[in-house]
């Protein structure tokens, strides 16, 4: 099962890339959306949304992989986090 399918099954909310610019997805839908929340397309790629309006909600896209308007986005319902390298102090 894929990171999208685990998150639409989770949350059985999704929302629908309406314009994509540079970076920044424009999606309809996904009303419970936080900001900072992870979210995957379905193609599998994740992204972090950035900001919220009342209809639409922009997400950060976190891929170099083409994403196309009419793709399906669902929530992770956790925030985006980055992991730590682990690195030893030099004496």
């Amino acid at each position: 099962m894929s990171q999208f399918d685990t998150a639409l099954k989770a949350f059985a909310e999704y929302g629908t890339v309406a314009q994509v610019r540079h970076s920044l997805a424009l999606v309809r839908g996904l009303p419970g959306a936080a900001t900072g929340e992870l979210v995957y397309l379905e193609n599998g790629a994740p992204g972090k949304v950035t900001w919220l309006e009342e209809d639409v909600v922009y997400v950060t896209l976190l891929t170099n992989q083409p994403i196309r308007p009419g793709q399906r986005v669902a929530r992770a319902g956790r925030p985006v986090e980055i992991g730590r390298a682990s690195c030893r102090e030099r004496v």
